[in-house]
């Protein structure tokens, strides 16, 4: 999902609607509407709540949708970086008690320290899954 904003309330998602590709009706939108992409690129968890404030759309993300996860989360695709602890201190706060998580080309370390990481905050059940295996939604070998 790719999202923009023209002022602080006027967030909207970007879609192709049948005319032509993603990346075209991004190009689209910045050029004759004048509008911003909204996305978190910030290094720091302080940087990133502060990007996250600059928007109505990813405040209410953040303060309401991911402490109310229901028991079951799948996390694809992201490695939950030290820049990343605001992100699970939010869902640490939900009902969550087991995840599916890829792990790209079998990394222990990595795998390790992401089940270290949502042990912490009260999962009970972690399973780890190759991202590139058979059957997941971005797998350009189906």
């Amino acid at each position: 999902m790719v999202l923009r904003r023209k002022g602080f309330a006027g967030t909207r998602k970007i879609a192709t609607q049948n005319r032509g590709s993603l990346l075209d009706a991004i190009l689209n939108e910045w050029e004759e509407k004048q509008c911003a992409p909204i996305f978190i690129c910030e290094g720091t968890t302080d940087k990133k709540q502060q990007s996250i404030a600059s928007s109505d759309y990813l405040e209410k993300v953040f303060y309401e949708v991911l402490p109310s996860i229901s028991e079951t989360l799948v996390i694809y695709g992201w490695s939950l970086g030290e820049q990343d602890t605001h992100l699970l201190r939010q869902i640490g706060k939900s009902a969550v008690q087991r995840a599916a998580v890829s792990i790209y080309g079998g990394d222990q370390v990595l795998a390790g320290n992401i089940e270290r990481q949502l042990t912490e905050i009260g999962l009970e059940e972690i399973v780890f899954f190759d991202s590139t295996s058979e059957g997941c939604w971005n797998n350009g070998n189906e």
